[in-house]
């Protein structure tokens, strides 16, 4: 008896071998803990102790979660002072970064235990009390340690030519100043803007700020106690913003370029004036830093994600090795 069959065609026969990556994605993916760390992390960054706390996680167990999110390429490792602190990795990866991007817009729409969000929102509020702690007791030397780190000079002519080619046509426009510091670019902006509201969350920074217009004899100048989601601002809608120096004070920075995304008008600039990423750990003691500065991608993809599109990009060195970026974002 002959048996007759269909004739197998060897060439069209490949070896099968399994993808490397898209295995150690998938295996990564594949927990509900480590889903939770990716949610919490979307646009916050944290560190080993914080996420212990948030998840009520011994931090052995965390730091076995974070080590297989960590190989896999989700998550980005960040050293501030003695301290790591991790964020989501937004670089997409290779052959996997559609499979990443629909990947992180499904784990944004995972909802949260509230015993989960309440103990974020309580971390970022003892954030926010250190840093306004800091300023009620040294807002008096707040300028002095200001000058060791990154004065005003070492960008303001910088940052004026700018905001001079984006708004020439004087004395027109609003403009919103957040974080002014002890009031030195405030009359900068008097000179550029019809309307200048400036905005502080400290008491005492905010009345050294008033004080230094006072004695310069500046008037139009609006001063809000708060912060960004302060109701005084609820109906503003700003055509410029100015944050010298500010991110690294706050407990949130993702949560405040959100924020200032609402109040701005359609075309809105804003101008970030920061300090690039360093190794200075003594800038939290004297100064009240909470965070060891940005680098420029940080930065961008904060903004991006709070709705805003980039706009020009300057890097100022100091002889004291820190470096200052100047970013402009518009909302388009």
């Amino acid at each position: 008896m002959t048996m007759t069959g269909t004739k197998i065609n060897r060439e069209a026969v490949v070896d099968f071998e399994p993808h490397v990556d898209l295995l150690t994605f998938s295996k990564a993916v594949a927990d509900d803990v480590r889903l939770r760390i990716l949610r919490i992390l979307r646009n916050e960054s944290f560190g080993v102790l914080e996420l212990c706390q948030i998840l009520n996680l011994k931090q052995s167990a965390l730091s076995h979660h974070l080590k297989i999110l960590s190989d896999s390429q989700l998550l980005s490792r960040r050293r501030e002072g003695n301290s790591i602190f991790y964020s989501r990795n937004v670089n997409l990866l290779g052959s996997l970064a559609r499979l990443q991007a629909e990947f992180y817009a499904s784990v944004d729409t995972y909802v949260l235990d509230a015993e989960i969000v309440a103990r974020v929102k309580t971390l970022q509020e003892n954030r926010e009390t250190k840093s306004q702690d800091f300023f009620r007791q040294h807002h008096e030397q707040f300028a002095e340690n200001q000058e060791l780190v990154a004065p005003i000079s070492a960008y303001e002519q910088q940052l004026l030519e700018l905001l001079n080619s984006r708004f020439n046509e004087s004395n027109v426009e609003s403009v919103l100043e957040v974080g002014p510091g002890t009031g030195e670019f405030i009359p900068r902006l008097r000179e550029l803007f019809s309307e200048v509201d400036v905005l502080d969350n400290s008491p005492e920074m905010l009345a050294a700020a008033k004080t230094y217009c006072r004695e310069r004899a500046i008037t139009g100048v609006n001063y809000v106690l708060g912060d960004t989601q302060s109701e005084q601002l609820a109906d503003e809608q700003y055509q410029c913003v100015v944050m010298n120096m500010v991110l690294h004070h706050n407990a949130s920075p993702s949560r405040i370029l959100t924020d200032v995304f609402t109040k701005m008008q359609h075309n809105g600039r804003l101008f970030i004036s920061e300090l690039g990423t360093h190794q200075q750990d003594w800038v939290r003691e004297s100064c009240g830093d909470l965070w060891l500065g940005f680098n420029s991608d940080e930065l961008n993809q904060m903004a991006v994600d709070a709705g805003f599109k980039e706009g020009a990009s300057c890097y100022y060195a100091q002889r004291n090795g820190f470096v200052v970026l100047l970013k402009e974002f518009i909302k388009s």
